[in-house]
């Protein structure tokens, strides 16, 4: 057959750079959006578009999981090239895609394939998918680059903090006495991923202080080891992604800081004026 070398495959949520896509032989399959009873996939509306509607509607969009079609269409077409497949996608704690992925997988037993939960997503997701797809140009084995993602799973961090809980309270993502809390005192709570969930890292006041917290804890976590990836991504929020990296350079100065922007599938359940930060050790050598 010819076929060698490991393909990689990820969903619309790890909001990866095209060139970086195109770079590294990426397949992305995207998630879909309901807004207002408009459908569309991720990547077909523009952000800045979609996150105009969002702030003017009064109904929370909906997301939807991709299409166990397109993850056989997909698998198929890189099946005809690669020995095997790496499918790495959002949290199964999150979303059906990872159900999807392995559903289409087991309609497809000829192929040599691995679906991978990042328990994560954004540009969490996006450092696993990109650090895969940089092993696999390299020739590294299957085996090799599952190894390297297990590793980062438990090492990546990702912390955030959202400009409304209630987004994430209407959509079931966060505990509706959370949500409460934080609208009625006005804290802003930074918010962490453990074990593929959304949930409440550390409850500060303000967001300057939420930014402050941010900072100690990637000290804290990186202390005695070099910092391998890091990276700001936001929701529609160019002023505190500008305050977020103000305060990183000078932890970090003359640090060229990648910043992502999230789309709406996660913008829908986070809402608009959410910032983050992805950060994680040098991986070691597998």
């Amino acid at each position: 057959m010819g076929q060698s070398g490991v393909g990689i495959v990820t969903d619309s949520t790890a909001y990866l750079p095209e060139d970086l896509l195109r770079e590294h032989s990426v397949s992305v399959i995207p998630l879909a959006v309901n807004l207002e009873g408009l459908c569309f996939r991720e990547g077909e509306m523009s952000n800045s578009e979609f996150y105009r509607r969002l702030r003017q509607s009064k109904v929370l969009p909906t997301t939807s999981q991709p299409s166990l079609g397109e993850f056989v269409r997909t698998y198929e077409e890189l099946g005809a090239i690669y020995e095997s497949i790496i499918s790495i996608h959002i949290s199964g704690k999150l979303s059906g895609t990872v159900t999807a992925a392995e559903t289409a997988k087991g309609m497809l037993p000829h192929l040599k394939i691995e679906v991978f939960d990042s328990l994560t997503t954004c540009t969490s997701l996006g450092f696993q998918v990109l650090a895969a797809a940089q092993a696999a140009r390299a020739g590294r084995s299957k085996a090799e680059i599952l190894q390297l993602l297990n590793w980062l799973r438990r090492n990546l961090r990702l912390l955030f903090m959202v400009g409304n809980l209630e987004y994430l309270h209407r959509g079931g993502r966060i505990g509706g006495a959370q949500a409460l809390l934080g609208c009625f005192l006005e804290i802003k709570p930074i918010l962490y991923m453990p074990e593929g969930r959304i949930d409440v890292f550390e409850r500060v006041r303000t967001r300057p202080r939420a930014i402050k917290r941010m900072l100690e804890v990637l000290r804290q976590d990186l202390a005695g080891k070099e910092l391998g990836q890091i990276a700001v991504l936001h929701v529609d929020a160019p002023g505190e992604v500008a305050r977020l990296l103000d305060a990183l350079q000078q932890e970090y100065p003359g640090l060229t800081i990648p910043v992502y922007e999230v789309g709406p599938v996660i913008g829908s359940h986070v809402g608009p004026d959410s910032v983050g930060l992805v950060y994680g050790p040098k991986p070691p050598d597998f």
